[in-house]
């Protein structure tokens, strides 16, 4: 039972440190994950960001238009935006949408450099950390120094001027109705110059340059992680499942030497003493009933009743008919009616194990000696009945007993050719171990014709459960390192869609001011409307095809510099919407909605701009993109409040556009998010899946199989404690164990080094010899 103990124990080792070992795999897996989630939120957060300081810009030229001449009629585009004509009700709406927008752009500034959820620095690579704590960025300070207002410039950081921005913005929300009351000209401030030039120049261009940063740390991230992926494939998957799988078939034919070891003593009794055993009256205690009762079921066959017949012959000679082919001397028994008497006492208290065992021995003994014709009934009406009073030679009919899990009895004359499992076994070793098994698993006890062959069935079948663990580790993990090989570029593409959104609130801020411009100053606007018009072009040509050839870059051309820095910020984004199945495709393409992010303020059926709002975000941005171009293209004089192409920009451009854009941007970021998540989830499936998996094996396969095996070394107990107190029972173990010993050490003086073993042995004493005696106590028979 030690070996059965031990291998038990190393079992439940071999489940625990695989157990430990998913389980650290899953716990990294998961903060990895969780990072790359918190990751996507931080570049998220910086485009909103930017989106809230150009919405404060927006507000500002709004109330520079309401401020600029209270007698004066706003125009319609403007008023309708804004619900009324008033110019004290127009700049109350703007300046409560203003307060809100600052708070916004303070937490998402703040959450973007030290994190949202927990605190956390900014990232060294890529100049992250640099543009965001040293003074990078070259602001310009506005000084209301009489009788003018003075520039300078300084250099700080873009978390500095990030904080001053939204704190300028706070004071001209404050200020802003003060100032008009007393006359004061708004776009003269510095505060509102200020929040001009820096928010729309090096404010700007740090949240760019973050946003570009965040993208590339995401993408290298993330294949960090899915490098992680195929470390545990390759640590988990092959060398820990190959381990687990060698150590346990090594421990697994440990168990089986062992049974097998104790299966073969039988091989070294003789063939007579076997015999009587199967006729030898053995009574059960009541606390160790035989739990194969189905194995008594079948002991009253056809081969019993002749073999019950063949000892009721008559009288018999003492010794067998034949003795050409080896046959069993006989017993002691004088008559038939010995051996039929003594059968159906076996009837009434013989084991089912001890039967099966001792029939199919001596079956196989039967079909060996058949050649001589020794025991076949006999010529003379009895000559076989001696010694077992019915052991016909006939009979060969194969018991399956409880010994038949681990190995059969079978003559050299019916020695078959290797089975398909036997295949099986030989492949499975040559494939574990790295050779195939002992071409010889069949050992022969000395002076016997009778063989034990192995089985190694009860090893593959302990095995199994750590080959499919194994396969189960590698498919979820390749299934997991493929879905995120391409990540890089849905990352990149939710950048594109970013600048989208950022480009577009440019290009409105540059129409307010363009079309509100004096003659003077349009010229200027124009040139810096038109290079906003083009990249929104060109962004926008990106999120549909990617960085492929359908870009539409500008048509005046761009510095090297510019152009350097687009094609790195589109050489990710490998594949656009367009062509896509994405979440945000219907968004694009069939919307069939309106897409305002209040519903209540759709534009009406009847309106002229209704149908261009619910064809979905595609059509409506080339509408808006051919509208920018109208107003670019018309005489400088006549590009105003009134032009038709500014009112279309106006009444769509925060309402139905940005709420397209928006629901485009929330449905990809959901899409980006949900392949995290979806991995994260596979995880857990394969962390709930080897939990089942390794409680299944241990209660359903390991439990079971040391029961069995515990159970089968106690009936092997009580069989050997059945012998007769006469008979070397230790010397004929001792035999039979030495020999095999010797056959697997590769001896083969084996004969001699039995004999030695046998006269070596105590005859009255050792293990089995207390074993039988405390089994005929408890029978309350005394030993003699």
């Amino acid at each position: 039972l030690r070996v059965l103990k031990r291998f038990e124990m190393h079992t439940l080792i071999c489940q625990g440190v695989l157990f430990v070992v998913h389980l650290v795999a899953f716990v990294v897996m998961v903060v990895l994950l969780q990072g790359q989630q918190t990751e996507i939120t931080n570049l998220n957060a910086v485009a909103f960001a930017t989106k809230k300081a150009h919405e404060l810009c927006i507000r500002i030229g709004v109330l520079d238009v309401l401020f600029s001449d209270p007698n004066t009629t706003l125009p319609d585009a403007i008023a309708n935006k804004l619900g009324t004509y008033d110019h004290g009700a127009g700049a109350a709406y703007e300046l409560e949408d203003m307060a809100a927008t600052v708070e916004e752009m303070q937490y998402l500034h703040a959450g973007a450099f030290s994190g949202f959820d927990k605190h956390r620095r900014m990232p060294k690579s890529y100049g992250l950390r640099s543009i965001w704590e040293e003074a990078t960025l070259n602001q310009t300070d506005f000084s209301n120094t009489l009788p003018a207002v003075v520039s300078s410039s300084i250099f700080v950081s873009l978390w500095d001027m990030g904080n001053k921005f939204t704190a300028v913005a706070a004071n001209v929300m404050q200020n802003a109705l003060a100032w008009n009351a007393s006359g004061i000209d708004i776009p003269d401030t510095p505060e509102v110059q200020f929040i001009k030039i820096n928010g729309l120049g090096e404010l700007w261009r740090g949240y760019n340059f973050t946003l570009d940063g965040f993208v590339k740390l995401t993408a290298k991230d993330n294949d960090a992680m899915n490098n992680v992926h195929l470390i545990i494939l390759g640590v988990e998957g092959v060398l820990l499942t190959w381990l687990s799988v060698i150590y346990m078939w090594h421990m697994a034919q440990e168990v089986d030497h062992q049974r097998y070891d104790m299966y073969n003593v039988f091989m070294a009794i003789p063939m007579g003493l076997v015999r009587s055993l199967a006729v030898k009256p053995v009574r059960l205690e009541d606390d160790e009933e035989d739990e194969d009762d189905a194995g008594a079921e079948i002991q009253e066959n056809e081969n019993d009743k002749g073999d019950v017949e063949a000892g009721n012959g008559g009288s018999g000679d003492d010794s067998g008919a034949g003795r050409d082919g080896g046959a069993a001397s006989g017993g002691n028994n004088n008559s038939g009616g010995n051996g039929a008497h003594q059968e159906s006492m076996a009837n009434k208290w013989k084991s089912a194990a001890m039967l099966a065992f001792s029939k199919s021995v001596a079956n196989s003994e039967a079909s060996q000696t058949a050649k001589g014709g020794a025991v076949n009934g006999g010529a003379n009406g009895g000559a076989n009945g001696g010694a077992n009073g019915g052991a016909s030679g006939s009979g060969n009919t194969r018991q399956p007993g409880v010994m038949s899990p681990q190995g059969s009895l079978k003559g050299e004359a019916n020695k078959r050719t290797h089975s398909m499992a036997h295949t099986v076994v030989r492949a499975m070793s040559i494939l574990f171990l790295g050779k195939a098994m002992d071409e010889k698993p069949v050992v022969i006890v000395p002076g016997s014709k009778r063989v034990l062959q192995r089985s190694y069935n009860a090893a593959m079948w302990l095995v199994w459960p750590y080959i499919l663990w194994g396969i189960l580790v590698v498919a979820l993990n390749a299934v997991r390192y493929e879905s995120l090989t391409t990540m890089a570029s849905p990352i990149a593409m939710l950048n594109v869609i970013n600048f989208t959104i950022n480009r577009f609130h440019r290009t409105l801020y540059f129409a307010l001011q363009y079309c509100g411009a004096h003659a003077d100053q349009k010229p200027a606007l124009r040139d810096v409307m038109q290079a906003e018009y083009e990249l929104l072009r060109l962004e926008y040509s990106a999120l549909l095809w990617g960085d492929g050839g359908n870009l539409i870059w500008p048509k005046g051309g761009l510095s090297a510099d510019t152009r350097s820095q687009l094609v790195e910020h589109f050489s990710k984004a490998k594949g656009g919407l367009a062509t896509g199945s994405t979440s945000g495709h219907g968004t694009l393409f069939n919307r069939g909605a309106c897409m305002r992010e209040d519903a209540a303020t759709c534009l009406p059926e009847t309106h002229p701009y209704y149908q261009y709002t619910t064809l979905g975000l595609d059509s409506l941005m080339t509408r808006y993109m051919d509208s920018l171009s109208a107003i670019l293209d018309s005489d400088p004089q006549y590009a105003n409040y009134t032009h038709p192409a500014f009112d279309f920009v106006w009444t769509i451009g925060e309402t139905d556009l940005e709420g397209g854009l928006m629901a485009l941007n929330n449905a990809y970021l959901s899409d980006v998010q949900g392949m995290y998540r979806n991995t994260m989830l596979l995880h857990v499936v394969q962390m709930i899946l080897s939990v089942l998996l390794a409680g299944a094996f241990y209660i359903f396969m390991m439990r079971p199989f040391l029961s069995e095996a515990t159970t089968e070394s106690r009936r092997i107990a009580e069989l050997l404690a059945q012998l007769p107190p006469e008979v070397d029972v230790e010397g004929m173990v001792a035999r039979a164990l030495h020999h095999q010993v010797a056959v697997k050490s590769g001896s083969t003086e084996t004969d001699a080094a039995g004999r030695a073993a046998s006269t070596a042995v105590r005859p009255q004493g050792g293990g089995l010899a207390l074993m039988r005696a405390s089994s005929l106590q408890r029978r309350g028979i005394t030993a003699r």
